[in-house]
């Protein structure tokens, strides 16, 4: 318990000497998903561009907590190939997974996708809108709505 709290410590701190025991850590799926995500999302604070391999390949993992967080920390990088990664998960089963994928692409038009991925990249946009509308009565859904 220590030394995963020692590992978020650092994380927060921004000390990314510890960077391999993090990415150790996050891809070792014995770990729990909720500890693993929390310093997925942390990663994603990173400069360093040694995460983007590592993200894509979270968003093939077993969790879904942990790919939608990927997921999400993808956003700050929105290359071609972090691009493709994301579009292919607007087509995962999860709809949590789907739709922070759709939010990570969001800057992306649809047009830019094509065939199945454009038909699955508009079906997590709606689901995304949908989940924004949920609660009209609150003020930030209106916020994130404007954001999106």
């Amino acid at each position: 318990m220590l030394f995963r709290s020692r590992l978020i410590e650092a994380a927060r701190k921004g000390d990314w000497s510890r960077l391999s025991d993090i990415v150790s850590f996050i891809q070792n799926t014995e770990n729990n998903e909720v500890h693993r995500t929390s310093l997925v999302r942390l990663l994603g604070t990173n400069l360093y561009n040694e995460k983007w391999p590592v993200l894509r390949q979270l968003l093939q993992d077993t969790s879904p907590l942990v790919r939608s967080s990927a997921a999400l920390a993808l956003s700050d990088g929105l290359t071609g190939e972090n691009v493709a990664a994301l579009l292919s998960l607007t087509a995962d089963p999860v709809r949590l997974v789907r739709i922070r994928a759709a939010e990570a692409l969001a800057p992306i038009p649809a047009s830019m996708a094509t065939g199945g991925a454009r038909q699955s990249f508009e079906a997590a946009q709606a689901e995304l809108l949908s989940a924004l509308n949920v609660r009209p009565d609150i003020w930030t859904s209106h916020y994130n709505l404007g954001n999106y």
